[in-house]
């Protein structure tokens, strides 16, 4: 009898690959006289889509074979899924109105819209109303799925996350999962516009968190004049939501993340 080849939930970051499509295929024009403009062919950008995601996948098909727990596995069937971010509202924006407000005004790649609707009409890529595509992949992601994306907020749901620019796979555990949201809570995102705990960096977010608990990053907030606060705002907006019960599709409610109980706050 034959071998049935195991099917893996595969989650791809659409956002990351339109950015970089679209921004690769953008050619500066000089019409002369100092005028100057971007031209780019849509055609030519959807080949090298299609190219670029059949290759990665390909890639993590067949790095899946070798990735590191001790054990060779035969080359699964993908199961994949592509996700978008909502383009028009973001629920973080009502809990920390600074976040992603340092990438208003800033121009998109000219296909970048085109592109999206490529990868919906063909790829039937998922999008859900006010959430990110991290949000997303990390309510239908379990911890044996597959996420692909070079995006390190994915550090901070359970999976098996493949980042196409190391070629590699890595396993993140609850436990890891847990503490990067801390880390990040301490540290902020600046290209998200979220600034963490004044002071800190990586270094000294991994001193901090001696034992990993909510308590130690609040001590952190405390001892340069912050409140309880100050500390959730950044926490809930550096959480990516990871289970379904964060998230109700009707009404595109986000329950709000709390260190300690089940909030049952929407907003």
């Amino acid at each position: 009898m034959k071998k049935l080849k195991k099917i893996i939930k595969t989650f791809v970051d659409g956002d990351i690959l339109v950015y970089q499509i679209a921004s690769a295929t953008e050619v500066p024009v000089d019409w002369g006289d100092n005028w100057w403009g971007l031209y780019a062919d849509l055609k030519e950008a959807k080949q090298l889509l299609d190219d670029k995601f059949k290759r990665l996948l390909e890639t993590v098909a067949v790095d899946y074979c070798l990735h590191d727990d001790g054990y060779w596995h035969d080359i699964p069937r993908l199961d994949v899924k592509v996700v978008l971010s909502d383009s028009g509202s973001n629920w973080r924006t009502s809990i920390l109105p600074s976040y992603k407000h340092n990438r208003e005004g800033k121009r998109k790649p000219i296909l970048w819209g085109e592109l999206r609707k490529y990868l919906i009409d063909r790829y039937k890529a998922i999008i859900w109303p006010r959430l990110e595509a991290d949000d997303v992949i990390g309510i239908l992601a379990t911890r044996n799925s597959i996420v692909v994306s070079d995006d390190k907020d994915f550090k901070t749901i359970p999976c098996l996350l493949y980042r196409p620019l190391d070629g590699r796979y890595q396993r993140i555990t609850k436990s890891a999962a847990r503490r990067a949201h801390l880390t990040q809570t301490l540290v902020g995102d600046s290209a998200d516009g979220y600034k963490g705990c004044p002071g800190v960096g990586a270094v000294k977010a991994d001193r901090i968190l001696q034992k990993g608990t909510w308590g130690e990053v609040l001590e952190a907030y405390e001892k340069v004049g912050l409140q309880f606060d100050d500390a959730m705002a950044q926490a809930r907006v550096a959480h990516i939501l990871n289970v379904r019960q964060e998230y109700k599709k009707r009404g595109a409610s986000v329950r709000l993340w709390h260190p300690h109980i089940i909030s049952t706050t929407f907003i």
